[in-house]
């Protein structure tokens, strides 16, 4: 894969919104980290869920724009969101109140690490009946899906699979990074995202990942996770 030509398709970039950047200067730092590892394109995606209350989409487009004005040519900047999945929520996107990817028909969905898989198996279809595709943020995080016959069953039913760079390398013994392998080893991956929230704690973490990637899996599937899929995404084509 050439340098730049990663799109991260989760980020916390908008700042003062959600847990994520507390300032402008820091998503600007975030973003040439990121810009340094290998990534040319990043999908901001601020949280929508009843634990941030200050929540407001004018809000987050003001800010989405003013970064974009700040970035210029640095970066290519797209706005999503990182959406809880909640019964609440899907009046929320059937009304327009929340952010897709792009601005197009693919959303991110979060759930609970407990999450049931029948609660998640629920959601993905309800958000396809709002005529939206539905892609699985982090997914290594969640307890339900550690068996990759469940992953299977959801991309069956329509959902997209979404994992995060830093939980790919790990430690010898690091049972999330070895589940991350194992999906992408087997193909259950669409997509790549940083999930970065800040320069220290949660900072983009891309290097590692995308050397583990090129060294053993197949280069057309490398491209389509880290890029192609994403181009698709982004103009709003099935997968």
């Amino acid at each position: 894969m050439k340098d730049g030509s990663m799109t991260d398709v989760h980020s916390h970039l908008i700042w003062g919104v959600d847990d994520g950047s507390r300032s402008l200067d820091i998503s600007l730092e975030m973003i040439r980290m990121s810009v340094a590892q290998g990534v040319g394109r990043i999908v901001c995606t601020p949280h929508y869920s009843e634990q941030f209350h200050g929540y407001n989409k004018a809000q987050a487009l003001e800010k989405f724009e003013q970064l974009k004005a700040a970035v210029g040519d640095e970066c290519e900047l797209y706005l999503g969101q990182e959406i809880f999945g909640s019964e609440g929520m899907l009046q929320k996107l059937a009304d327009g109140e929340l952010l897709t990817m792009g601005g197009q028909n693919y959303v991110l969905i979060e759930f609970y690490p407990w999450e049931s898989v029948y609660n998640i198996q629920r959601m993905v279809r309800e958000v396809e009946m709002l005529s939206y595709h539905p892609i699985l943020a982090h997914i290594e995080r969640y307890e339900a899906l550690s068996d990759e016959k469940k992953v299977m069953e959801l991309m069956e039913q329509g959902a997209y699979m979404q994992i995060n760079c830093s939980d790919i390398c790990g430690h010898l013994f690091d049972r999330t990074a070895a589940y991350c392998k194992r999906l992408l080893e087997s193909g259950l991956v669409h997509f790549l995202g940083t999930d970065m929230h800040d320069t220290k704690h949660r900072a983009p973490k891309v290097k590692a990942a995308l050397k583990w990637m090129n060294s053993n899996l197949d280069d057309e599937y490398v491209a389509e996770i880290c890029s192609l899929n994403a181009d698709k995404m982004l103009r709003g084509e099935r997968i």
